[in-house]
């Protein structure tokens, strides 16, 4: 009471001030006790640690089956070119129609070459009745031998130059090399072609062939001449042959190409079609896991997290290896280990966990 008889005995200023006091005292023991709150529940935090669910797994050996993408590619594709001078004179196979090895596909005109033809002919007869007549005067000494020599000379020249009509008689008849189709015509009749043009395209689709390339981590399982399942955008499937495993990566994507054959006697598979490749390959130790315990790195490869023996969480990379209605068989984890089954979205490579049992009924 006395201080309040005090207080009210000051005037307007020292009341004022002692007012003003009191407020920012009042703010300072109110920030200070904030800032402890604040220290409390960060500590408390931080003693928190993430509780995951896991469940414990031993890799078995297990057949194994490579899941790729390839795309069908004609066998043979061949471009026919002019290997002569000469105007379009006749077209016998057209475009899309089968043909036959040695089928005749173009006829060029022959010009002028019959009559070369006859006069080279011509010319290899005179020169082989001089060297005949040469050879025998040497014989007898009433030659020397530079002439004898030269009149050789001249006739091998001439059927060289025969040959070579001979030849260019047989580059105006355009014939296919292998059996196949006509996948394309560059030319119509009364075109003029030079050497080097190209004429038209033969492809041959029978075997088919599947481009694909396929990962480091896997191409050492692959054996040639195994065979596979190749499946078409439309739903059809065939068996094909892996017939070609490069032994060079490439060196931007690490992958190396392989290549695999399939009948097409009926021509029923075109070349550029995608294709879903499964592949078997050598057996190997494998996990079985469910596909919502996969994760993705930094990189974008995919892998699945694990739990060590300190509970640290381990991201490891794996390759599927084969699916099947329980799951999927990957393969890339340590032999034994435990794996991550709820809550490896919320936790990260290297970080403290609590690993709780899949069998129980909380986490």
């Amino acid at each position: 009471m006395n201080l309040f008889k005090h207080f009210k005995r000051l005037n307007f200023a020292q009341k004022t001030s002692i007012i003003l006091f009191m407020i920012v005292f009042l703010w300072m023991i109110s920030g200070v006790a904030k800032e402890n709150k604040g220290e409390d529940m960060a500590m408390n935090n931080q003693n928190q640690i993430q509780k995951v669910r896991v469940k414990h797994s031993i890799a078995k050996l297990t057949p194994s089956e490579v899941i790729i993408k390839g795309i069908t590619v004609a066998d043979k594709n061949v471009e026919l070119k002019a290997e002569t001078t000469a105007t379009v004179e006749k077209i016998v196979k057209q475009k899309g129609q089968r043909v036959k090895k040695g089928d005749l596909l173009i006829k060029l005109s022959d010009d002028d070459r019959y009559s070369k033809l006859q006069k080279a002919k011509s010319l290899v007869e005179q020169k082989t009745i001089q060297y005949k007549a040469s050879k025998d005067l040497a014989e007898q000494g009433y030659n020397s031998k530079v002439r004898l020599a030269e009149a050789e000379a001249e006739l091998e020249s001439a059927k060289a130059q025969l040959a070579e009509i001979k030849l260019d008689i047989k580059r105006v008849s355009i014939k296919a090399p292998f059996d196949g189709f006509l996948d394309d015509r560059d030319v119509s009749i009364g075109d003029y072609v030079e050497k080097g043009r190209t004429l038209t395209r033969i492809v041959d689709l029978d075997p088919i062939k599947i481009e694909a390339e396929i990962s480091e981590f896997n191409v050492g399982y692959l054996t040639k001449g195994s065979k596979a399942e190749i499946s078409l955008l439309s739903g059809k499937k065939f068996e094909a042959e892996l017939t070609f495993i490069s032994s060079i990566a490439n060196s931007k994507t690490r992958t190396f190409n392989i290549e695999l054959k399939a009948d097409n006697k009926n021509y029923e598979i075109s070349e550029g079609l995608t294709t879903e490749i499964v592949l078997n390959s050598k057996a190997r130790y494998a996990h079985l896991v469910s596909p919502a315990t996969l994760a993705l790195d930094s990189n974008g490869e995919i892998g699945i997290k694990c739990v060590d023996s300190e509970g640290i969480v381990k991201f490891y990379n794996v390759s599927i290896i084969k699916q099947t209605n329980d799951g999927l068989w990957v393969a890339g984890l340590p032999n034994e280990t435990t794996i991550i089954t709820v809550g490896q979205d919320f936790v990260s490579d290297g970080q403290k966990v609590i690993p709780v049992d899949e069998k129980e009924q909380t986490i």
